[in-house]
């Protein structure tokens, strides 16, 4: 009997342990990895893994992901190969990239060729595609400006759609139009800047995030600020800076950050979650909206709040 999924074995991996993929090194295996070279590949696995009812799910760099202990029924898919990890200069200001592209590699050579606005990606550990969907950004840059048009996919039925600057409704860490979207590329446009300046910045932008970040393996900032508080302040007043549960530990560098000291399980990790966000709205009524994804079941017999 031939395999179901035959025309794109070349691209696909079964039984995939996924924390090796995560930032936070935590998680079970996937069913399926699906690691395309093209956009007909991509187009070609959604259509069968919609013929056989699986879930899929979009996955960048990992930086912002959650997998659950029992790992997930479904199709991973990860888009960093061929196409998706290509960086073509349009004109002196203008790249056009595919969404598996490293900010940081972006920064690196809008830097050397003096095109500036990209510097705060130099320090991010996301893809492209990673920091469109979720309008990631510092204080010293967000991805959403700098965006001109962008191509996407939907997995429902296969349609690609050109986005232009007009049409991008961005919301803060998120772009809600693009939630059942699959981006395939992005163009982008900077500024007119000097080599020598903006590789200064992105220099000072390393020194200060490798000062100010916490050691062991996390994926950043965990929540969302509220309307009216920062996250790490609603964190810090409930006194759980420092505060762990097995290997997962609240912080001390930064309580919006949870960090696993090496053992830590993504149950410990969600525990830890929960917990806060439970705390906040009891002591603060503050909902604090997750900044990161999970992957799997992380609402069966959970006691935290829905995410």
């Amino acid at each position: 009997m031939s395999h179901p999924f035959h025309s794109i074995r070349s691209c696909l991996k079964e039984k995939v342990l996924m924390k090796s993929y995560v930032f936070f090194r935590t998680g079970g295996r996937a069913d399926y990895l699906f690691e395309p070279d093209s956009a007909d590949l991509l187009k070609e696995g959604l259509t069968l893994f919609k013929q056989a009812a699986l879930p899929v799910f979009m996955l960048g760099a990992g930086a912002k992901v959650l997998v659950h202990d029992d790992g997930f029924r479904g199709v991973v898919i990860r888009l960093r190969k061929g196409a998706f990890a290509h960086m073509d200069k349009r004109n002196d200001l203008v790249y056009e990239c595919g969404s598996g592209v490293m900010g940081a590699d972006l920064a690196q050579l809008a830097c050397r060729e003096g095109v500036q606005g990209f510097e705060f990606l130099c320090g991010f550990p996301s893809s492209l595609g990673g920091a469109i969907h979720g309008n990631s950004g510092t204080k010293d840059g967000t991805i959403g400006p700098l965006l001109e048009n962008m191509m996407t996919i939907s997995p429902a039925t296969g349609e690609e759609k050109r986005w232009d600057k007009k049409e991008m409704d961005w919301k803060y860490r998120s772009f809600p139009a693009l939630k059942d979207s699959i981006i395939l590329s992005a163009v982008l446009r900077g500024m007119k800047g000097d080599t020598k300046t903006i590789a200064d910045k992105m220099e000072s932008i390393r020194l200060e995030r490798g000062k100010n970040e916490p050691k062991g393996f996390s994926c950043g900032s965990i929540f969302k600020n509220a309307a009216t508080i920062k996250a790490w302040e609603v964190i810090d007043q409930l006194g759980y800076r420092g505060y762990g549960i097995g290997g997962a530990q609240v912080s001390f560098e930064h309580p919006n950050w949870i960090v696993n000291k090496g053992r830590a399980t993504s149950k410990n990790i969600w525990d830890l979650i929960c917990l806060i966000r439970t705390k906040a709205k009891e002591k603060f009524d503050v909902t604090l909206e997750l900044e990161l994804n999970l992957l799997g079941d992380f609402m069966k017999n959970s006691t935290g709040l829905d995410t």
